[in-house]
């Protein structure tokens, strides 16, 4: 039996290159049309971090089913660790991403929650992947 995965991401192919980041995608096509409006003017719109307040009710109840999730991955865990699966896994770089969110948007999280975000916010993967990123959007 053989795996076959296939991985579909947004690709823009550019005179340069692909692009292959939805966040750099985005940057670029702002770039080539300023015209557009495809980002607010204003800073402070364009740096939005601001808390969700009042959190809307479906963005409350997916949290809450994706911290239900990170439970359901630690109960099951059958190694120890600040990880999803105690380890380090697949489903910890999956979450990332969310972890960004959660933290960028100062969703208060229970004490278990806003330590596993900590734990990738420490994980060199994470730190460099972030890095990048800050690179990317000082280009």
């Amino acid at each position: 039996m053989s795996l076959h995965l296939i991985i579909k991401v947004p690709l823009l192919q550019t005179e340069t290159g692909v692009i292959a980041d939805s966040l750099a995608i985005a940057e670029y096509l702002a770039e080539q049309f300023p015209d557009a409006g495809l980002w607010p003017k204003a800073v402070a719109a364009r740096a939005h971090d601001a808390p969700l307040s009042p959190m809307p009710a479906d963005v409350q109840a997916e949290i809450e089913r994706m911290l239900a999730l990170w439970a359901e991955c630690r109960a099951v865990a059958t190694e120890a660790g600040p990880y999803l699966s105690g380890t380090l896994s697949l489903a910890d770089a999956f979450f990332a991403p969310v972890a960004v969110r959660l933290r960028s948007y100062q969703v208060e999280l229970p004490e278990v929650d806003a330590a596993y975000v900590e734990t990738l916010y420490q994980w060199p993967a994470f730190k460099a992947w972030q890095q990048a990123g800050l690179e990317e959007t000082a280009r």
